[in-house]
């Protein structure tokens, strides 16, 4: 089994078929949500982009709409996903991209695919925040991880826009960040009130306007 042949001919296949971009890294410990468990403790992290226009529209009805065909769309990505790397020898799980067992937003930065924003989103240099998140779970470091610090732009020019902050509806994302403590094990800096973020959010579809406002999503 040629490793390296078989990663690329993925992610040939995940970008081809599914518009999926991919990276591959190890999951700390603490990035497992409370209570939740994981297969295996590598992961293939895979992201699928939403539709420009439709986002545009938000906060609405049309923009939540297309979060949620993403979401179900994606689910159905990593699925494929998962039975092509076994159909070449590759033991995995794929998870659906809602109400899953690992924190992916840090799991997504950590492969490489993007850096943390003043959102609380990833910001992907592709697609900026404009895009949902899902995992493989691999059970052996049978490829070679993507993690990088390649990206480190993304939160230099996040910390000087600032646009995200004066849009936001909800008034959650701070100025300055802050420490949270997250699945009672570690804490992290954060600049996002996640109830007040929480309650316009269900109100208003599924909201999004910190996604249309970057100026970082092509």
């Amino acid at each position: 089994m040629n490793i390296k042949i078989i990663w690329q001919d993925t992610i040939n296949y995940a970008s081809e078929k599914w518009n999926v971009i991919a990276g591959f890294t190890e999951i700390p410990e603490s990035f497992v949500l409370a209570g939740k468990t994981i297969p295996y403790k590598y992961a293939m992290i895979c992201i699928m982009e939403m539709d420009k226009a439709k986002i545009d529209l938000a906060p609405g009805r049309e923009a939540g709409d297309e979060v949620q065909r993403v979401y179900d769309r994606l689910g159905v990505a990593v699925e494929d996903i998962a039975r092509w790397l076994r159909e070449h020898g590759v033991t995995c799980q794929s998870e659906a991209p809602r109400g899953g067992s690992a924190n992916t937003v840090p799991l997504a930065v950590k492969a490489g695919l993007g850096r943390l924003g003043m959102n609380g989103l990833v910001i992907s240099p592709r697609w900026g925040p404009r895009f949902r998140i899902a995992p493989v779970y691999i059970k052996d470091k049978i490829f070679e991880f993507t993690d990088t610090c390649s990206n480190q732009w993304i939160e230099t020019f996040c910390d000087g826009c600032r646009i995200c902050e004066s849009a936001c509806p909800a008034g959650a994302i701070l100025h300055d960040k802050k420490l949270k403590t997250v699945n009672d094990r570690n804490t992290v800096y954060t600049c996002i009130e996640s109830e007040k973020c929480r309650m316009v959010f269900k109100e208003t579809f599924g909201c999004g306007v910190c996604i249309k406002v970057c100026p970082l999503q092509n």
